[in-house]
């Protein structure tokens, strides 16, 4: 599968830009994903964040306390980002996640698989992995003037949420330009 050109310089420039609004928002979704992971009976545990960008996300999962944090990412100038910041960040995509993880992980997955190349299989491999709990967040496309970075064409939450059973949602907020929501593994005995 052919990486389009420019797409992940773009993606880094146009973060770059706004690097404080991205710090800010970040480290409020992870509070609000801790908060809501505790509130609802289930261990934060370890984290797999996709698409950590700068690694706020994970300065503030270590800030609150959780120490077994990996993260991938499709653009190198974000893989080394976190690196410098003393986290383990591998340059992989999340459709081959398997291959540098092993075991059980929740994961944290906020703007990111939109970025993907095949967000089905990103999605099955969440799947084969998760632990507990999941948030996923991306934009809904077609948005007139958003970031042609967007690859996957999500184009409803129901989509998201169809692709990602048999997870059970736990909260979904929808605005008219994306959604984000938390998932958690089905406790009913249905595969």
């Amino acid at each position: 599968m052919n990486q389009p050109e420019g797409n992940a310089e773009l993606q880094y420039t146009w973060s770059k830009c706004r690097s404080d609004n991205i710090r800010n928002g970040a480290k409020s979704r992870v509070r609000e994903t801790i908060g809501i992971v505790e509130a609802n009976g289930m261990d934060v545990g370890r984290v797999l964040v996709i698409g950590p960008q700068h690694g706020f996300e994970l300065e503030e999962f270590r800030d609150c306390g959780i120490t077994e944090l990996v993260a991938i990412d499709v653009v190198p100038d974000f893989v080394a980002d976190c690196t410098d910041l003393g986290f383990r960040c591998e340059h992989i995509p999340a459709e081959r996640m398997t291959e540098v993880i092993e075991g059980k992980w929740n994961i944290y997955a906020h703007h990111c698989l939109e970025h993907c190349y095949d967000i089905r299989a990103a999605i099955e491999q969440i799947q084969v992995v998760l632990d507990q709990w999941c948030l996923v967040g991306v934009p809904i496309e077609p948005v007139p003037g958003r970031d042609v970075a967007h690859l996957s064409r999500i184009t409803s939450a129901e989509e998201i949420r169809g692709l990602l059973e048999p997870l059970e949602c736990i909260t979904l907020q929808q605005t008219r330009t994306g959604f984000r929501g938390l998932f958690h593994k089905s406790t009913s005995g249905k595969p």
